[in-house]
């Protein structure tokens, strides 16, 4: 594993603290995605330049050993045909191609080691970045649940609230009800004494008999 890596292994355990221990996790990862994209966009801007620079620099290195072997070749030539003085003046052009192709060798190898960096950066911010938008929608998920539950609770204390007056306003009813009754009951008991030790008459007495019998079937048809 990378430095690079590792790193960011450990930036990601971090961030997950902090956007647990955030009291607004969705605002908290906007304003930290928000970071990472503009050097997202940083970093692409960057491999862009340092991937131009290093094919420059293949290309000096290229034409600096292009002519080294050139030269080389040229020395040779030079001293088959006995020219001495010739072939040691190309052979210094030669040495001096060498140098220079070494030179640019070395910071081709280096900007290719650059670029491949900057790859894995890149690489390693894009998955991150990606990693953000997925808690991001997670968390305005979660969220947005949590809503609903409340609401959903507020919704269910508001109808126990409401059963609760409608069973209070029911049991009121069947006092009223019952306190009828007993004072009805009271009234008849009232009138059975004052009544007591009369003598009715035999028809009156039928009547009062029908009238009782009809009012318990009312009594029962209620029940």
């Amino acid at each position: 594993m990378s430095l690079v890596k590792r790193i960011r292994d450990i930036s990601v355990a971090t961030l997950n603290d902090k956007i647990e221990n955030s009291e607004d996790p969705v605002r908290f990862i906007d304003k930290y995605l928000q970071t990472q994209k503009t050097k997202l966009t940083q970093l692409e801007k960057l491999y862009q330049q340092t991937l131009t620079h290093a094919h420059s620099v293949k290309q000096q290195y290229t034409e600096a050993e292009t002519t080294r072997i050139k030269r080389e070749n040229q020395a040779e030539i030079a001293l088959k045909a006995g020219e001495e003085q010739l072939a040691k003046l190309i052979l210094l052009e030669k040495m001096q191609s060498e140098e220079k192709s070494e030179q640019y060798r070395k910071l081709y190898e280096d900007g290719k080691a650059t670029v491949l960096e900057l790859e894995e950066q890149i690489q390693i911010l894009k998955e991150e970045v990606q990693e953000l938008v997925d808690k991001r929608a997670f968390y305005t998920a979660k969220i947005e649940s949590l809503r609903l539950q409340k609401q959903l609770n507020q919704v269910n204390h508001f109808i126990e609230k409401q059963d609760y007056y409608e069973q209070s306003r029911s049991i009121d009813r069947k006092f009223s009800e019952l306190e009828l009754q007993t004072n009805a009951l009271r009234e008849v008991r009232s009138i059975d004494s004052t009544n007591t030790g009369s003598s009715l008459g035999s028809k009156l007495q039928s009547e009062v008999e029908n009238q009782f019998e009809a009012l318990k079937k009312k009594l029962e048809q209620r029940r």
